[in-house]
């Protein structure tokens, strides 16, 4: 039997128990972060992007990144525009906020019909009521495809919410807003201390909505930037921290033309940097060690230089291809066509191998290759190369002077190589049939058709640079 002062001090660690675990409960709901989506259901989302409907792309995606979060993650939504076409206060939460079934959402989502405006402000502003009812953390994340239509300020709702301590991040995706005037929704990103992603297609939005999802309230203060410029200028990029031994993918960021921020823990990691602009300039892999030391800022250049290339037959302009090949990997990093004309390629700096394919003429070893081109930032090198062919005329006739159908096979005499081959027909425009062809020695074979079938003949003929050869046969 326990004596009094004993009950009394059990009681009391028991009590004490009691206390910390109701407190570790309370501030695990407190800390526990809710994701809040907005909707744009406005009638804009009927527009089309890659032979979609918005609408379309944009619920599939969604419905695709509800599925990714985890079974217990608390998921609201809202939503503007789906009940009438000119109602600025058309906005409906759908879902509340302690909603941990991901159906829920799900069937919210496939049920909508784009119909109305967009009350930006005022959907913020709602779904900023409803935190403060909840007295939850939560990140928002808004999905829009036009910029307010009523009349509302989005930053100034946002930056007077922070002004009053209220705790929520927002994350704003622009899907599909081109030739828009985009401060003000910048801005309510920034000042919702969240980011604003532009997505103009599906696989785009796709990387948005990874994105937000990740970047929650409590996130560690960013210790790293990253800015990524080509001679001079910012440009977009996406920026991908992969484990240095595995490969996995960490995290992401988007630089959109400026600086990008992210936390990285300390180790060993490989950057993965792909320029998401018109350009024929690869992606970029470095290596990072992070530690309490740094470093704390990458400035990654994409500055390339420029392959300008005239390739000529017989010093007369010729189209060809021209493929730009990494000496070391074999792979090829560029490739264009010329249509006769001086084209430029642009590169990274570097050492390259240059596969240069005539088209229109015939012959063995077409394939030209001009080696060890050094290409500097910022700088163009010039590369020439003229083929030198010569002119193969081939006709089938009667002694009566008819023209004669019939197959033609070109050979190589020294290799006994087949080249190429040609086919004649009963008509002035096309006997004798004229091609362009590499200089050499080749022989002829004929096999006649038509009613001249069966008659066989074989001449050989030399093909010298910028001279036309011709041989025209003659049946019975």
């Amino acid at each position: 039997m326990l004596m009094p002062a004993m009950k009394n001090y059990v009681k009391l660690i028991l009590f004490s128990f009691l206390i910390c675990l109701s407190v570790n409960v309370i501030t695990a709901q407190e800390s526990e972060n809710t994701l809040l989506f907005i909707y744009d259901a406005s009638g804009s989302m009927w527009g089309q992007i890659e032979s979609k409907t918005k609408k379309e792309i944009a619920s599939k995606i969604l419905i695709e990144t509800v599925d990714k979060l985890d079974e217990s993650q608390r998921i609201g939504f809202m939503a503007y525009g789906h009940r009438s076409k000119g109602d600025c206060s058309d906005i409906e939460l759908l879902v509340e906020l302690e909603n941990r079934n991901r159906n829920e959402v799900k069937e919210v989502v496939k049920n909508l019909n784009p119909l109305g405006k967009t009350p930006l402000a005022t959907s913020v502003q709602l779904a900023i009521d409803k935190i403060i009812a909840s007295n939850s953390k939560t990140t928002i994340i808004l999905i829009t495809d036009g910029i307010e239509s009523c009349d509302g300020d989005l930053c100034k709702v946002v930056q007077k919410a922070k002004q009053e301590g209220i705790d929520f991040k927002l994350h704003i995706v622009g899907f599909g807003l081109k030739n828009e005037d985009l401060k003000n929704l910048k801005c309510a990103a920034k000042s919702g201390e969240g980011l604003y992603f532009d997505a103009e297609n599906g696989d785009q939005l796709t990387q948005a909505l990874d994105n937000a999802v990740t970047q929650k309230i409590g996130d560690p203060v960013p210790n790293h930037s990253f800015y990524t410029s080509k001679n001079g200028k910012g440009v977009d990029a996406w920026i991908r921290l992969t484990d240095k031994n595995s490969g996995e993918i960490i995290k992401g960021i988007r630089t959109y033309q400026d600086t990008a921020h992210m936390f990285i823990p300390q180790g060993e990691y490989t950057i993965i940097v792909n320029p998401l602009e018109g350009t024929d300039i690869a992606s970029k892999s470095l290596h990072l060690t992070k530690s309490p030391e740094g470093p704390d800022f990458n400035a990654i250049s994409f500055d390339g230089g420029t392959i300008s290339i005239f390739i000529t037959d017989n010093g007369e302009g010729w189209d060809a291809t021209v493929k730009v090949v990494d000496p070391q990997t074999e792979k090829v990093v560029a490739s264009s066509r010329t249509y006769g004309r001086k084209i430029e390629i642009e590169v990274n700096e570097g050492v390259y191998n240059l596969v240069v394919t005539p088209l229109q003429i015939k012959g063995l070893a077409l394939k030209q290759t001009l080696e060890n081109c050094r290409v500097f930032a910022k700088e163009t090198i010039e590369k020439t190369h003229d083929f030198h062919s010569g002119t193969l005329s081939i006709g089938i006739q009667t002694e009566s002077g008819d023209y004669v159908d019939g197959v033609v096979k070109v050979l190589e005499i020294d290799s006994g190589t087949y080249v190429t081959g040609l086919r004649t027909y009963s008509s002035e425009s096309n006997n004798p049939k004229t091609i362009k062809i590499l200089p050499g020695n080749y022989k002829i074979n004929i096999q006649t058709l038509g009613k001249h079938k069966g008659v066989s003949q074989t001449a050989n003929i030399d093909v010298f640079t910028g001279k036309k050869s011709s041989k025209t046969f003659k049946i019975q």
